[in-house]
């Protein structure tokens, strides 16, 4: 699964370059590829949990994962969920995975 999103991750530093080329065929694609691929990301963890943690709501999970914040900027210095796709994993989500699957 890992692999997968690593793929698509290396796929938005090019459309960002195609998207300056040619604004006018591409015009708001990057961000819109951005927002699929973390929600893609957000839903297969929010997946995983559920698959162990039967007492715990979609909702829930999704609302925490939000709080996390890690769809900051590209160019900001925090750590975002494509960092993580890459392997570089901030203590912050590795602590909020442990609350749900410590009891495993």
């Amino acid at each position: 699964m890992i692999f997968k999103y690593k793929l698509l991750s290396e796929q938005l530093a090019v459309l960002k370059k195609t998207k300056r080329q040619y604004y006018k065929i591409y015009q708001d694609s990057c961000y819109r590829a951005y927002l699929r691929l973390y929600h893609n990301f957000r839903n297969a963890l929010v997946d995983a949990i559920l698959e162990f943690k039967h007492s715990t709501t979609p909702q829930q999970l999704i609302s925490e994962f939000e709080s996390l914040q890690l769809t900051r900027s590209l160019h900001m210095r925090e750590t975002t969920f494509l960092d993580i796709i890459k392997e570089c994993v901030p203590f912050i989500l590795i602590e909020w995975l442990q609350s749900y699957l410590k009891d495993l």
